[in-house]
């Protein structure tokens, strides 16, 4: 059997025991959810890793001082205190930092709403890139052309039309 269907043969079981709700005897037992849907599929149920008192947990197997620790971490983004599983990241450790990487993605390729931008009364800047992936990664100005872009060339809007 190759590694590929051991994976598929693993994954078609477990979403098996997910979707009966199953015990499945080991150390995390499913539970029944009183739903149709898997146990831990629910929204209710997951738990979102982002949150602030998430990251606030100090993972570390031995802490000096915990209180110094934990007034570090109130002081800083940084992740710090979080201890590792030999040469890896923990597991939620791992899927934190994967979670809020997500979100910066999509904070980045997102577009915003032109009516929160007339909420918050923010102005619309339009670049001289023709799409996106050519702002990001090649962005117009002086420092990649050693030519400044004149004022005259911006195009700045208030956001309202007409």
């Amino acid at each position: 059997m190759t590694e590929e269907q051991l994976i598929r043969l693993i994954t078609k079981e477990v979403l098996s025991c997910l979707a009966s709700g199953q015990d499945t005897g080991g150390e995390g037992n499913m539970v029944k959810t009183g739903t149709d849907e898997p146990p831990g599929c629910r929204e209710d149920v997951l738990e979102d890793l982002t949150l602030p008192e998430n990251k606030a947990v100090i993972t570390l197997d031995s802490v000096k001082d915990a209180e110094l620790m934990a007034q570090m971490k109130t002081k800083t983004p940084a992740r710090i205190g979080i201890g590792r599983a030999g040469s890896r990241l923990r597991t939620k450790t791992y899927l934190t930092l994967r979670a809020d990487h997500a979100r910066a993605r999509d904070a980045v390729f997102r577009d915003v709403d032109e009516e929160l931008l007339r909420e918050m009364n923010l102005f619309t800047v339009t670049t001289l890139c023709r799409e996106r992936n050519e702002f990001l990664t090649r962005p117009p100005g002086w420092w990649w052309r050693r030519t400044p872009i004149s004022p005259s060339r911006l195009e700045i809007s208030s956001g309202k039309k007409g």
